[in-house]
């Protein structure tokens, strides 16, 4: 099993850690990061290519994250299936699920437009964040 990258995974787990330490963790219906995500890059990217590489993320994600399969993409970072996802599996899975997700999306962001790029979307996303990889560009992509 192709694990991802540790710095696209450190960046991911801090961003999540950031929203989940700023936010009502009863938010059922939404994995914060990703729609956090869409909101700042729906507009350059285009709903349509947004919802195609949150798909395409979910796809890769189900080999760490089997019940990640379930879900669904949408253009405005909502994942159709969640809510019976946090239903059937526990608080720690979620969060697995969430961060593993947020990973492969960034590390396709990185293969797509580049690590340069990527983490200037990432630090527009989340500025209270420091990220500082020097290696951030080398991320286990297909």
């Amino acid at each position: 099993m192709e694990r991802s990258s540790l710095p696209v995974r450190e960046i991911a787990g801090q961003s999540y850690a950031s929203e989940t330490s700023n936010s009502d963790l009863g938010a059922l219906h939404s994995f914060r990061t990703i729609e956090k995500l869409a909101q700042h890059l729906s507009v350059p990217m285009g709903p349509d290519s947004f919802q195609s590489l949150l798909a395409r993320s979910l796809s890769r994600s189900t080999v760490e994250v089997p019940w990640l399969g379930k879900l669904r993409a949408t253009g405005t970072g909502h994942l159709d299936g969640l809510a019976n996802a946090r239903a059937t599996f526990s608080a720690d899975d979620i969060s697995e699920g969430e961060v593993v997700l947020l990973t492969h999306f960034l590390e396709l962001l990185v293969a797509f437009i580049g690590p340069s790029m990527t983490l200037k979307f990432v630090r527009e996303t989340w500025p209270q964040l420091s990220f500082d990889f020097s290696d951030f560009g080398n991320a286990n992509n297909d």
